[in-house]
């Protein structure tokens, strides 16, 4: 009797002993350059939205920004993010890394611009130990265009969720996954970790400023 109760406290034991362990991803963007030297960042880093901001004037900029994750106890055996605009922001074009003894995975919708996808289920995938695992990993490097030729008074927001191909790991379990300042959510259901991940936002022209100024002066004039 005692041998069967043991028998069964092991059995329930190893099912509520969980079977896999559980790795983590943070993923962030961070600002290379622009074509404009009056561009300034906000924010960025780790936990963070990449805020640029950039001259109230139309136009179209483009900026490189690379894509970096740290990726903690569990390597990552497949990695896939969509991202999306909520404005006239495009993807033309990326350089992927791809984890070691693995593969690029090529992202789809390259050159729409937003409102809506923008680039598609990229990231990479391997078979093979150790995937992506430590600080500081470049995913890879973007380039955004931004184009504010008519509506250029406003800002565009990139988000970025879980794509197709989910967040792996070695040990076939699912990685928890957030986007900048987002929660942990898992990694293994599409469309999940939905989250601001880039802002392009606008800074007054000098003049601008200055009407500003003189605004704010006559108003306080007039309540006097």
């Amino acid at each position: 009797m005692k041998k069967n109760l043991f028998r069964v406290a092991a059995l329930v034991g190893a099912f509520a002993m969980p079977a896999i362990s559980q790795g983590a991803a943070s993923i962030w963007f961070e600002y290379v350059s622009g074509t404009t030297g009056a561009n300034s960042v906000v924010s960025q880093g780790e936990g963070q939205v990449l805020v640029i901001e950039k001259p109230d004037v139309p136009g179209q900029f483009t900026y490189t920004i690379n894509m970096l994750a740290n990726v903690t106890d569990v390597g990552l055996y497949s990695a896939n993010t969509t991202l999306s605009a909520d404005g006239p922001a495009a993807v033309p074009s990326m350089i992927l890394n791809a984890p070691p003894g693995g593969g690029a995975t090529p992202a789809g919708g390259l050159g729409v611009f937003g409102p809506g996808p923008i680039a598609t289920n990229f990231g990479g995938a391997t078979f093979s130990g150790p995937g992506y695992l430590g600080n500081n990993i470049l995913l890879g490097t973007l380039t955004f265009v931004v184009d504010k030729t008519q509506d250029h008074d406003t800002f565009i927001s990139i988000i970025a969720s879980v794509g197709s191909g989910v967040f792996g790991q070695s040990d076939f379990g699912a990685a928890d996954v957030r986007y900048a300042d987002g929660a942990y959510v898992s990694g293994g259901i599409q469309g999940a970790a939905t989250n601001t991940v880039i802002q392009f936002v606008n800074i007054p022209e000098p003049a601008t400023l200055s009407l500003l100024g003189v605004g704010a002066i006559a108003l306080i004039r007039r309540r006097r």
